[in-house]
């Protein structure tokens, strides 16, 4: 097999053995615009790489692929890409191009966290999705070259780690970055919070607790509303989550979010109306609960957001519950779940599909809330601990709909269900 890749590589021109060499950075499949950024410079310009690495797709070295609405991809077999990096060894390029190739992505990350909350965002999800491969690679490669740079990315990628489904590889590349990196600044205060968030989705309530009351001792030294508001909701979310709904209300209710100010539409305020929604359900007031979700709901909209205007929507579903409006709650929950799905979002669809449970167990269908509450115990297998660690409220949820399905329909028709649910695919 190198016997073959040697000799396509003495059929390339002396520029397509260059990008070859200089293309074996990239870890999987790459776009036009990463190539040119990281593999121009000297004899090849910038101007050039895209004729260049035709010539390398039509001599089959890269192979060429179109992914719908995101242009063409490109990419290289391992055994091509291992002859390659040993030519970029011989040519003393290898840390050029590899810095190159991780400030590329750093920056990437942060244009996506700068417009996560927008109208672009399933379109964000579906590019760092595609270059997900890329991104481990280029924060591998800063914890070793650049841990400033490291812990600003792995930061600004939150919303990847937090809203996406990738919870678990997140607290890994976040805990290395915070040991090698500097403890001080605006990119620490950013990391000590996304590395809160997975440890809420995890279930590590003391964790998230801890990281939330330094998280919001660094805001106060920066004095800056938005991050007093995101560290108010992590804080609040890891009181909330073992049982105390009070406190939440005290750190992320309107009057706290009056008291720091900030950007209504800003992530922090919306999520501190997240948390205001969920902590008021909690308390049994199911009629402002709604209230502040519908008014969530509604900036997300006006923002041409959706992975919060889904949990705006959860909230709605669980004030149906509580109330009684069962046939509301599946209605909200099913609008809840496809936002969800849109993204990714593990967690998410764990939370929907308890509740989606609960109301159809109210509404008598026994089976269907089995089996969805099989596919649910599936989802929550993916994120760590089931209901964030034994939430009270989340489980008494997720209970409710458990014992209304048995009575429906029996102890052996529910396990049976529940194990059909359980086996289905989660994607």
């Amino acid at each position: 097999m190198r016997t073959a890749v040697g000799w396509s590589h003495e059929l390339c021109e002396p520029l397509e053995r260059l990008l070859w060499a200089r293309l074996s950075v990239f870890a999987g499949d790459f776009d036009v615009a990463a190539a040119r950024a990281v593999c121009s410079g000297g004899p090849l310009p910038a101007s050039r790489v895209e004729r260049v690495l035709a010539g390398l797709v039509a001599k089959s070295v890269v192979r060429r692929s179109e992914e719908r609405g995101a242009g063409a991809r490109y990419a290289m077999l391992d055994t091509i890409r291992e002859f390659g990096h040993d030519w970029l060894t011989e040519l003393g390029e290898v840390r050029t191009v590899a810095d190159r190739h991780a400030h590329w992505y750093a920056a990437l990350s942060q244009a996506a966290d700068r417009s996560w909350l927008g109208p672009a965002q399933v379109d964000w999800y579906r590019r760092m999705t595609a270059e997900h491969a890329q991104l481990r690679t280029a924060l591998e490669h800063l914890l070793g070259a650049d841990p400033t740079a490291a812990l600003e990315m792995a930061g600004a990628l939150w919303f990847l780690w937090f809203s996406c489904g990738h919870v678990h590889e997140g607290r890994a590349f976040l805990e290395r970055a915070m040991v090698a990196a500097p403890r001080t600044g605006a990119a620490y205060t950013q990391a000590l919070w996304a590395l809160g968030l997975t440890a809420l989705l995890q279930g590590d309530m003391e964790a998230a607790r801890l990281l939330g009351e330094e998280c919001t001792h660094e805001a106060d030294r920066l004095a800056d509303p938005e991050r007093e508001l995101r560290a108010a909701y992590l804080h609040a979310v890891a009181l909330m989550m073992p049982g105390d709904a009070t406190r939440a209300l005290a750190l992320a209710g309107p009057r706290a979010r009056a008291g720091h100010g900030g950007r209504t539409s800003g992530p922090g305020w919306l999520l501190c109306r997240l948390a205001t929604g969920y902590a008021l359900c909690d308390l049994g007031r199911f009629e402002e609960a709604a209230q502040e979700a519908q008014g969530l709901r509604e900036a997300c909209a006006e923002l041409g957001e959706r992975w919060l205007r889904a949990y705006a929507d959860y909230i709605l579903a669980v004030s149906a519950l509580g109330l009684g409006e069962h046939h509301e709650a599946a209605r909200h929950v099913r609008a809840m779940l496809s936002g969800k799905r849109l993204l990714g979002d593990r967690f998410g669809i764990a939370l929907g599909l308890d509740v989606l449970a609960a109301a159809v167990a109210a509404l008598g269908d026994g089976e269907l809330a089995a089996r969805l509450l099989g596919t649910g115990h599936a989802w929550w297998r993916t994120v760590g601990s089931p209901h964030m660690g034994g939430s009270p409220s989340l489980t008494a949820l997720r209970d409710q709909g458990e014992r209304q399905a048995r009575a429906a329909i029996g102890d052996a028709a529910y396990e049976t269900a529940f194990r059909g649910g359980a086996a289905a695919s989660t994607g």
